[in-house]
Protein backbone atom coordinates (compact mmCIF):
# COMPACT_ATOMS: atom_id res chain seq x y z
CA UNK A 1 0.00 0.00 0.00
CA UNK A 2 3.00 2.42 0.93
CA UNK A 3 4.57 1.82 -2.43
CA UNK A 4 1.44 2.58 -4.41
CA UNK A 5 1.26 6.14 -2.54
CA UNK A 6 4.56 6.50 -3.16
CA UNK A 7 4.26 5.62 -7.07
CA UNK A 8 1.61 8.10 -7.53
CA UNK A 9 2.85 11.16 -5.62
CA UNK A 10 6.18 10.63 -7.69
CA UNK A 11 3.86 10.09 -11.03
CA UNK A 12 2.23 13.30 -9.62
CA UNK A 13 5.24 15.00 -9.12
CA UNK A 14 7.72 14.44 -12.42
CA UNK A 15 4.27 15.15 -14.34
CA UNK A 16 3.48 18.52 -12.83
CA UNK A 17 7.28 19.67 -13.15
CA UNK A 18 7.46 18.55 -17.24
CA UNK A 19 4.14 20.30 -17.25
CA UNK A 20 5.57 23.14 -15.74
CA UNK A 21 8.54 23.08 -17.47
CA UNK A 22 6.81 22.75 -21.37
CA UNK A 23 3.80 24.76 -20.76
CA UNK A 24 1.50 22.19 -20.84
CA UNK A 25 -0.34 22.33 -17.81
CA UNK A 26 -4.55 22.31 -18.08
CA UNK A 27 -6.21 24.57 -15.73
CA UNK A 28 -6.99 23.59 -12.41
CA UNK A 29 -10.36 24.44 -12.77
CA UNK A 30 -12.69 21.29 -11.88
CA UNK A 31 -15.05 22.32 -14.79
CA UNK A 32 -14.31 20.61 -18.17
CA UNK A 33 -14.55 23.95 -20.49
CA UNK A 34 -12.88 23.00 -23.36
CA UNK A 35 -12.17 26.58 -24.20
CA UNK A 36 -10.01 27.33 -21.41
CA UNK A 37 -6.59 27.15 -23.45
CA UNK A 38 -3.81 25.65 -21.26
CA UNK A 39 -0.22 27.61 -19.92
CA UNK A 40 1.41 26.70 -23.39
CA UNK A 41 -1.82 28.20 -25.30
CA UNK A 42 -2.14 31.23 -23.18
CA UNK A 43 1.63 32.40 -24.46
CA UNK A 44 0.24 32.65 -28.02
CA UNK A 45 -2.24 34.94 -26.35
CA UNK A 46 -2.74 38.99 -25.72
CA UNK A 47 -0.84 39.32 -21.98
CA UNK A 48 -4.72 40.60 -20.06
CA UNK A 49 -5.86 36.95 -21.18
CA UNK A 50 -4.50 35.17 -18.11
CA UNK A 51 -6.45 38.18 -15.79
CA UNK A 52 -9.83 37.64 -17.53
CA UNK A 53 -13.10 35.81 -16.25
CA UNK A 54 -13.44 32.29 -16.38
CA UNK A 55 -9.53 31.83 -17.26
CA UNK A 56 -8.12 33.16 -14.29
CA UNK A 57 -10.54 31.55 -12.23
CA UNK A 58 -9.59 28.89 -13.87
CA UNK A 59 -6.01 28.71 -12.64
CA UNK A 60 -7.01 29.84 -8.85
CA UNK A 61 -7.56 33.39 -9.28
CA UNK A 62 -10.43 35.51 -8.91
CA UNK A 63 -11.21 37.69 -11.16
CA UNK A 64 -14.49 39.58 -11.93
CA UNK A 65 -16.25 42.74 -11.71
CA UNK A 66 -15.52 44.17 -8.36
CA UNK A 67 -13.30 41.48 -7.06
CA UNK A 68 -10.36 41.75 -8.85
CA UNK A 69 -5.94 41.81 -7.64
CA UNK A 70 -3.58 44.48 -8.76
CA UNK A 71 -2.45 42.38 -11.64
CA UNK A 72 -5.26 43.26 -13.18
CA UNK A 73 -6.48 46.68 -12.53
CA UNK A 74 -4.10 48.12 -14.87
CA UNK A 75 -5.87 46.53 -17.78
CA UNK A 76 -9.52 47.45 -16.03
CA UNK A 77 -8.29 50.66 -16.07
CA UNK A 78 -7.33 51.37 -19.74
CA UNK A 79 -10.18 48.54 -21.36
CA UNK A 80 -13.09 49.70 -18.56
CA UNK A 81 -16.28 47.48 -18.22
CA UNK A 82 -15.63 46.01 -21.54
CA UNK A 83 -12.46 43.98 -20.57
CA UNK A 84 -14.90 41.67 -18.66
CA UNK A 85 -15.89 40.46 -22.10
CA UNK A 86 -12.81 39.82 -23.25
CA UNK A 87 -12.35 36.17 -22.09
CA UNK A 88 -14.65 35.47 -24.65
CA UNK A 89 -12.30 37.03 -27.18
CA UNK A 90 -9.26 34.72 -26.05
CA UNK A 91 -11.68 31.81 -26.31
CA UNK A 92 -11.86 32.63 -29.90
CA UNK A 93 -8.21 33.20 -30.45
CA UNK A 94 -7.59 30.11 -28.89
CA UNK A 95 -10.08 28.17 -31.19
CA UNK A 96 -8.59 29.52 -34.04
CA UNK A 97 -4.89 28.65 -33.16
CA UNK A 98 -6.20 24.98 -32.38
CA UNK A 99 -7.82 24.85 -36.26
CA UNK A 100 -4.13 24.92 -37.14
CA UNK A 101 -3.19 21.63 -35.83
CA UNK A 102 -6.29 19.82 -36.40
CA UNK A 103 -5.81 16.79 -38.98
CA UNK A 104 -9.53 17.07 -40.98
CA UNK A 105 -10.73 19.56 -42.59
CA UNK A 106 -14.33 19.62 -40.98
CA UNK A 107 -12.43 19.89 -37.52
CA UNK A 108 -10.62 23.09 -38.44
CA UNK A 109 -13.76 24.93 -39.72
CA UNK A 110 -15.40 24.01 -36.55
CA UNK A 111 -12.45 25.72 -34.66
CA UNK A 112 -12.97 28.56 -36.91
CA UNK A 113 -16.70 28.61 -36.17
CA UNK A 114 -16.65 28.96 -32.91
CA UNK A 115 -13.61 31.52 -33.07
CA UNK A 116 -16.31 33.74 -34.83
CA UNK A 117 -19.02 32.60 -32.21
CA UNK A 118 -17.02 34.22 -29.39
CA UNK A 119 -15.62 36.76 -31.16
CA UNK A 120 -18.69 38.24 -32.24
CA UNK A 121 -20.27 38.09 -28.51
CA UNK A 122 -17.43 40.46 -27.70
CA UNK A 123 -18.31 42.46 -30.84
CA UNK A 124 -22.45 42.83 -30.25
CA UNK A 125 -21.87 43.25 -26.21
CA UNK A 126 -18.92 45.68 -25.64
CA UNK A 127 -19.56 49.59 -26.29
CA UNK A 128 -19.25 50.81 -29.70
CA UNK A 129 -16.59 53.06 -28.98
CA UNK A 130 -14.53 49.75 -27.75
CA UNK A 131 -11.05 50.70 -28.47
CA UNK A 132 -9.72 46.84 -29.05
CA UNK A 133 -13.25 46.88 -31.81
CA UNK A 134 -10.52 47.29 -34.82
CA UNK A 135 -8.84 44.37 -33.62
CA UNK A 136 -11.61 41.96 -32.86
CA UNK A 137 -13.44 42.58 -36.11
CA UNK A 138 -10.22 41.89 -37.86
CA UNK A 139 -9.43 38.48 -36.09
CA UNK A 140 -13.29 37.49 -36.89
CA UNK A 141 -12.45 38.56 -39.96
CA UNK A 142 -9.60 36.15 -40.58
CA UNK A 143 -11.53 33.36 -39.19
CA UNK A 144 -14.55 33.95 -41.69
CA UNK A 145 -12.00 34.16 -44.74
CA UNK A 146 -10.78 30.17 -43.59
CA UNK A 147 -14.17 29.57 -44.06
CA UNK A 148 -14.38 31.05 -47.00
CA UNK A 149 -17.31 33.50 -45.97
CA UNK A 150 -15.25 36.23 -48.14
CA UNK A 151 -18.46 38.89 -48.09
CA UNK A 152 -18.66 39.11 -44.59
CA UNK A 153 -15.19 38.89 -43.98
CA UNK A 154 -14.61 42.04 -46.26
CA UNK A 155 -17.31 43.67 -44.19
CA UNK A 156 -15.74 43.50 -40.92
CA UNK A 157 -12.57 44.17 -42.22
CA UNK A 158 -14.28 47.45 -43.78
CA UNK A 159 -15.61 48.21 -40.37
CA UNK A 160 -12.52 47.85 -38.54
CA UNK A 161 -11.16 50.61 -40.41
CA UNK A 162 -13.56 53.01 -40.13
CA UNK A 163 -13.40 52.56 -36.14
CA UNK A 164 -9.66 53.17 -36.76
CA UNK A 165 -7.89 53.87 -40.08
CA UNK A 166 -3.99 53.71 -38.50
CA UNK A 167 -4.86 49.55 -37.28
CA UNK A 168 -2.46 48.38 -40.10
CA UNK A 169 -3.43 44.79 -39.62
CA UNK A 170 -6.92 45.16 -41.03
CA UNK A 171 -5.03 46.88 -44.25
CA UNK A 172 -3.11 43.48 -44.26
CA UNK A 173 -5.73 40.66 -44.06
CA UNK A 174 -7.59 42.87 -46.78
CA UNK A 175 -5.07 43.45 -49.02
CA UNK A 176 -3.79 39.85 -49.00
CA UNK A 177 -7.52 38.74 -49.69
CA UNK A 178 -7.60 41.24 -52.72
CA UNK A 179 -4.24 40.25 -53.50
CA UNK A 180 -5.06 36.12 -53.20
CA UNK A 181 -8.27 36.73 -55.11
CA UNK A 182 -6.18 38.13 -57.79
CA UNK A 183 -7.23 41.50 -57.67
CA UNK A 184 -3.91 43.61 -57.39
CA UNK A 185 -6.01 46.60 -57.80
CA UNK A 186 -8.32 46.46 -55.14
CA UNK A 187 -4.80 45.10 -52.90
CA UNK A 188 -2.62 48.30 -54.01
CA UNK A 189 -5.25 50.55 -53.10
CA UNK A 190 -6.14 49.41 -49.83
CA UNK A 191 -2.01 49.50 -48.89
CA UNK A 192 -2.15 53.09 -50.49
CA UNK A 193 -5.13 53.64 -47.97
CA UNK A 194 -3.40 52.30 -45.27
CA UNK A 195 0.07 53.81 -45.90
CA UNK A 196 -1.31 57.06 -46.23
CA UNK A 197 -2.35 56.98 -42.53
CA UNK A 198 0.42 55.03 -41.44
CA UNK A 199 3.08 55.93 -43.76
CA UNK A 200 6.30 54.19 -41.56
CA UNK A 201 4.52 50.47 -41.01
CA UNK A 202 6.51 48.24 -42.43
CA UNK A 203 4.22 44.91 -43.04
CA UNK A 204 2.48 47.19 -45.46
CA UNK A 205 5.39 48.84 -46.62
CA UNK A 206 6.51 45.43 -47.60
CA UNK A 207 3.33 44.43 -48.61
CA UNK A 208 3.12 47.58 -51.53
CA UNK A 209 6.68 47.09 -52.96
CA UNK A 210 5.74 42.98 -53.28
CA UNK A 211 3.04 43.96 -55.59
CA UNK A 212 5.27 46.74 -57.32
CA UNK A 213 3.77 49.51 -55.49
CA UNK A 214 5.97 52.94 -56.43
CA UNK A 215 3.99 55.94 -54.63
CA UNK A 216 6.09 57.62 -51.59
CA UNK A 217 4.22 57.98 -48.59
CA UNK A 218 5.14 60.36 -45.71
CA UNK A 219 4.04 61.54 -42.20
CA UNK A 220 2.22 64.51 -42.11
CA UNK A 221 3.53 67.57 -40.95
CA UNK A 222 3.06 68.13 -37.10
CA UNK A 223 0.91 71.38 -36.99
CA UNK A 224 2.72 73.97 -35.69
CA UNK A 225 2.76 75.12 -32.00
CA UNK A 226 0.98 78.10 -30.63
CA UNK A 227 2.19 79.53 -28.21
CA UNK A 228 0.15 81.52 -26.19
CA UNK A 229 1.15 85.60 -25.90
CA UNK A 230 0.74 86.66 -22.00
CA UNK A 231 -1.74 88.94 -21.73
CA UNK A 232 -1.28 92.35 -20.74
CA UNK A 233 -2.14 93.47 -17.50
CA UNK A 234 -4.99 95.68 -17.00
CA UNK A 235 -4.83 98.57 -14.41
CA UNK A 236 -6.30 98.53 -11.57
CA UNK A 237 -9.61 100.02 -10.24
CA UNK A 238 -10.52 101.85 -7.22
CA UNK A 239 -13.83 102.91 -5.95
CA UNK A 240 -16.78 102.41 -7.91
CA UNK A 241 -15.57 102.76 -11.47
CA UNK A 242 -17.12 100.06 -13.83
CA UNK A 243 -15.24 97.39 -15.46
CA UNK A 244 -14.57 99.14 -18.61
CA UNK A 245 -13.49 102.25 -17.35
CA UNK A 246 -10.05 103.26 -16.66
CA UNK A 247 -9.06 104.58 -13.05
CA UNK A 248 -7.11 108.19 -13.56
CA UNK A 249 -4.18 108.29 -11.35
CA UNK A 250 -4.35 110.54 -8.31
CA UNK A 251 -3.77 114.30 -8.04
CA UNK A 252 -1.47 115.79 -5.77
CA UNK A 253 -3.48 118.51 -4.54
CA UNK A 254 -1.76 121.65 -2.87
CA UNK A 255 -2.76 123.33 0.41
CA UNK A 256 -4.02 126.64 0.23
CA UNK A 257 -1.52 129.55 1.18
CA UNK A 258 -2.82 132.94 1.69
CA UNK A 259 -0.87 136.06 0.30
CA UNK A 260 3.15 136.17 -0.90
CA UNK A 261 5.98 136.12 0.28
CA UNK A 262 6.25 140.05 0.98
CA UNK A 263 2.59 140.62 1.95
CA UNK A 264 1.31 137.77 4.08
CA UNK A 265 -2.67 139.24 4.17
CA UNK A 266 -2.84 139.99 0.75
CA UNK A 267 -5.78 137.32 0.05
CA UNK A 268 -5.64 138.38 -4.03
CA UNK A 269 -2.00 139.38 -4.56
CA UNK A 270 -0.85 137.66 -7.47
Amino acid sequence: MHSIRMKKTLTFLITGTLGLAFGFISPVSSAADRRIPTLLELRLLPPYCANTQIISTSYGRQQAPGKYDASTKPYVDVYGEDFWHLHHYCFGLTQANRAYTERSRGQREARWRESVGEIDYVIRSAKSDFILLPELRTAKAASLLKLKRNAEAVLELQKAIAQDATYARAFAVLSDYYRDARNKGLALQTLEQGLTASPDERSLQRRYAELGGTKKFVAPPSPPEVIAEPEESQPETSGTAGENETALPPVEIQPYKQGNDTNPYCRFCP
